[in-house]
């Protein structure tokens, strides 16, 4: 008989700005057994991209502070980590998400969770 693989444990890049909101957020999704990485504003998520740990999903806020927004960094990641699922919360995701190229719900993620 086979070994049975357990499943792997998907990871989540957060990107929010308001601490108690990631806090909230991040001890959620840890319950959930995902494996969490916290960053403050766009910079920090790309920094923490570019030094190589393994990223599926990108969750991040539409507003964030600093330079650029949750757009933004989604349009990055699709250039340089393609593997890589975005989903943007706040109340602008929806509505902002036309003609942006970015999509509004990940069922990768919701299949895994």
């Amino acid at each position: 008989m086979a070994a049975r693989r357990s499943p792997k444990k998907i990871a989540i890049l957060l990107v929010e700005a308001d601490v108690l909101v990631r806090f909230a957020i991040g001890e959620h999704l840890r319950a959930c057994s995902v494996t969490v990485i916290e960053a403050v504003n766009g910079d920090d998520a790309k920094a923490i991209l570019l030094a190589g740990p393994e990223v599926d999903v990108l969750m991040s806020d539409t507003q964030l502070a600093g330079e650029g927004s949750g757009f933004v960094l989604a349009q990055w990641v699709r250039r340089h980590r393609p593997s890589i699922e975005a989903v943007l919360t706040g109340s602008l995701a929806r509505q902002s998400a036309g003609g942006s190229g970015v999509r509004c719900a990940s069922s990768r993620l919701q299949t895994h969770l």
